[in-house]
């Protein structure tokens, strides 16, 4: 294989990804009515993957508006009287294909030559049969060059602008041709709508080259002949339209051609050759060679446009995944609003006192007892640890209906810190996309500063591509949430691992005195919530109600059923005993909230939040696959 040939088979498949992407991204981020698929795919197909073919012929399409003379002059170029000639106009509904017998011997060549038209042409029995809807007709002619594929359209012009009854038929025929062979009469060379609907698929995608035939009186000289197709020339491609006209004709009329007695002369003007001679000169690589690599400009052009179209599309549901996120953080901490602090106290004198001396332990557990005595306090299991679990399954319903509620509605509201990582990133990402829409203030997404600095309320729009299905059941939903609520309030190995860890930690950092009095004293238990008081309310952290606890350093004031107090600790002690609450509160909060979080988006966001999460990978996907397809074709 030669480089060309190397070059070729690559730009091929390179224009094969992007067709496949463009398509994959389109129903994927529903952009249908974001761009003309229908066009781009045709352009794809006709202009670029078709015509990488070496035995490609050159196709050659005759157009025009009604009673021009379009069938006349096909059958003056074929040389035989074989498309039908009436003087009514849109007599024709059908294409009329003129091939030479050696095209028609190539299996399949016809098939693959006209797949962009939606049906394989059949064989011409009859002319009678060009006024019948149905796919296309060809007939055998040997005086056509072996290259050459000539095509006759019916009129476009049939109707007016509401509705024109060979049009969407002509078009996909016209936008699959090379050249344009375009004919015109006194009465339409300056109507603008039928130039403008040749100009639209001329230079629409790929400037392609037109011939001019102007059917006019044999008086009219061929100086006005000459302006007259120079106004349509213009109208086609502008000021350069010289450089796009290969031959201009004129083909005086006679009552004898309308009535098919005798084919039309189609008489060359000043500086153009014989039309049969200019036909059969024309190079299929050649004329193809600046349509195709404008075409392919155009491809690429409008496939960058789809490709940032595709960007801003997948971030917006990416922020949309960063809102439910967010969502279902907010309901997990909303479940945690009221801290089983009993619990929690538990699991932190456990790991306490595990690593005690054995004389100190059974002085703690004397003082537990005391301390049920004193203050009521229920064992284990009993009705205070199930009224604590009834408030917190009461809390996560509430939490879980507030976020099933949430995700039924058009627009998620949510709140941002770009203190934090994530938040920096779901606020900087809002911002890209609001930058690369132009948005004014009230379009979304929305992004508004609140009164705390640095917070930010985002508002997004559900996206097209991510439907609301039917909500699972809410009493299934709540029946499956109830069962797992004792596994969120247990403790795992883990949590207590990192609970005596933190304990660990914390001692080694004593001062030795302070080391052998917490040793020494076997009243360091923390008390119930109602007898003790925070250290500082610097220490609350924002995600629940405050964590009160008491310091081990005054633990001996237990045994005297005093509520103990921080009267007298030095500002070092107090310290310490921040140093040590702060982590371990953390540790067990972030425990049960990412338990929580864990719960909601199983029962409750599982199925929206995985289809979010699948087309976020699928056009992900699909856009490196159309950029790497795009670098190739720019090579």
């Amino acid at each position: 294989m030669s480089a060309n040939q190397k070059k070729v088979a690559k730009r091929y498949q390179a224009l094969l990804d992007v067709k496949r992407e463009v398509a994959t991204l389109a129903e994927t981020l529903k952009l249908d009515e974001s761009f003309d698929k229908g066009k781009f795919d045709n352009t794809l197909r006709t202009r670029l993957l078709t015509e990488l073919k070496p035995d490609y012929p050159l196709m050659v399409a005759i157009t025009g508006g009604g009673s021009t003379g379009k069938s006349s002059l096909f059958n003056s170029i074929v040389g035989d009287n074989i498309s039908t000639v009436k003087s009514r106009a849109g007599l024709s509904r059908r294409v009329l294909c003129a091939v030479h017998p050696h095209v028609l011997q190539q299996e399949d060549f016809l098939a693959n030559l006209f797949e962009s038209f939606g049906a394989e042409p059949q064989p011409l029995k009859s002319s009678q049969e060009l006024t019948i809807p149905g796919p296309p007709c060809y007939v055998a002619c040997d005086s056509l060059p072996s290259n050459l594929v000539l095509l006759d359209t019916p009129d476009f012009d049939v109707g007016d602008s509401s509705g024109y009854a060979n049009r969407d038929l002509a078009k996909p025929v016209l936008e699959a041709c090379d050249v344009f062979v375009y004919i015109f009469t006194n009465s339409t060379y300056n109507n603008k709508n039928n130039t403008e609907f040749v100009r639209q698929i001329l230079t629409g995608v790929g400037l392609r080259k037109a011939i001019l035939v102007y059917r006019c009186s044999r008086r009219l000289p061929d100086h006005e002949v000459i302006e007259h197709t120079q106004i349509v020339g213009r109208q086609l491609y502008g000021e350069e339209f010289l450089s796009y006209i290969v031959g201009s004709y004129r083909c005086n009329e006679d009552d004898r051609v309308v009535d098919g007695e005798i084919l039309p002369a189609v008489l060359p003007l000043p500086d153009s050759q014989p039309l049969h001679d200019l036909l059969t000169r024309l190079d299929p690589a050649q004329t193809r060679q600046a349509a195709r690599e404008s075409a392919l400009g155009g491809i690429i052009h409008q496939a960058e446009k789809i490709l940032r179209l595709t960007e801003i599309k997948r971030d917006e549901i990416l922020l949309y995944r960063h809102g439910l996120l967010k969502s279902i953080e907010d309901a997990g901490k909303s479940a945690l609003k009221e801290v089983p602090q009993n619990q929690l106290k538990d699991e932190i004198s456990a790991a306490w006192h595990k690593d005690q001396p054995g004389l100190i332990r059974l002085a703690q557990r004397s003082a537990e007892y005391v301390n049920r005595i004193i203050f009521h306090k229920a064992e284990p299991g009993d009705k205070q640890v199930s009224e604590t679990e009834q408030t917190f399954r009461k809390n996560v319903l509430e939490a879980a209906y507030a976020l099933r509620l949430n995700l039924t509605r058009s627009e998620l509201e949510f709140i941002v810190s770009s203190d934090s990582a994530t938040g920096a990133e779901t606020e900087s990402l809002c911002r890209k996309i609001r930058n690369a829409r132009n948005c004014t203030p009230e379009m979304m997404p929305k992004l508004e500063a609140t009164a705390v600095s640095n917070q930010y309320l985002i508002r997004v729009t559900q996206p097209e591509s991510i439907p609301v299905g039917q909500l699972p059941d809410w009493k299934e939903q709540c029946e499956k949430l109830l069962q797992q609520i004792p596994a969120i309030l247990s403790s795992s190995d883990s949590l207590k691992a990192e609970l005596e860890a933190s304990v660990s930690k914390f001692r080694a950092n004593l001062r030795w005195r302070d080391r052998l009095r917490v040793h020494f004293i076997p009243a360091l238990m923390l008390l119930p919530a109602t007898v003790v008081i925070v250290t500082a309310a610097s220490l609350v952290p924002p995600l629940a109600v405050p964590l009160k606890v008491l310091s081990p350093y005054i633990g001996k004031q237990i045994f005297v059923i005093a509520i103990p107090a921080l009267v007298g600790l030095t500002a070092a002690q107090q310290q310490n005993i921040r140093s040590f609450l702060q982590p371990i509160y953390e540790i067990w909060l972030y425990d049960k909230l990412d338990k929580i979080r864990k719960l909601l988006g199983q029962h409750i966001a599982d199925s929206i939040l995985s289809e979010t999460e699948e087309l976020i990978d699928t056009s992900s996907n699909s856009i490196v696959r159309l950029q790497s397809a795009l670098r190739e074709l720019k090579e």
